[in-house]
């Protein structure tokens, strides 16, 4: 979360509650999506896909997530 621009990075890797279920997903290669999504305006942007790995996003500015 970006409290001075109220954007929001997120993804949807599942949230895992034992190992063996999240080596299972990870083995899976299913597609992970991450998304920008903006509280004002309410809209929402794909940044990246990935193969059943987590993303980790980082604020590098008010306009730049890694």
């Amino acid at each position: 979360m970006n409290g001075g621009t109220g954007k929001l990075a997120y993804s949807d890797f599942p949230v895992f509650f034992d190992a063996d279920s999240a080596y299972a997903f990870q083995h899976s290669l299913k597609k992970v999506t991450m998304f920008l999504y903006d509280l004002a305006t309410q809209a929402k942007q794909t940044l990246a896909d990935s193969a059943a790995k987590a993303f980790e996003p980082k604020w590098l500015d008010d306009k730049t997530v890694e």
